[in-house]
């Protein structure tokens, strides 16, 4: 679905977590041909669990076990 849109010339926003590797590679593949920006956005867990918990589109530990512990 991102790609089609992405080559049909549309503009994405993807809010997704890039967790593990192959997801991100899988993106780039799809998207670096376009004109595209990646935005790390961080927050400490207890935020992070606070705004899902003001969610509808989120469920209790998703925040959780969405969490990367990258260096910064």
């Amino acid at each position: 679905m991102r790609a089609a849109g992405a080559a049909a010339g549309n503009s994405l926003v993807v809010d997704h977590p890039l967790s593990r590797r192959w997801r991100l590679l899988d993106l780039l593949d799809v998207l670096v041909p376009r004109n595209t920006v990646l935005v790390a956005v961080r927050c400490p867990l207890p935020e992070l669990e606070r705004r899902e918990a003001d969610s509808p589109r989120t469920w209790p530990g998703q925040g959780r076990r969405r969490t990367v512990n990258a260096p910064r």
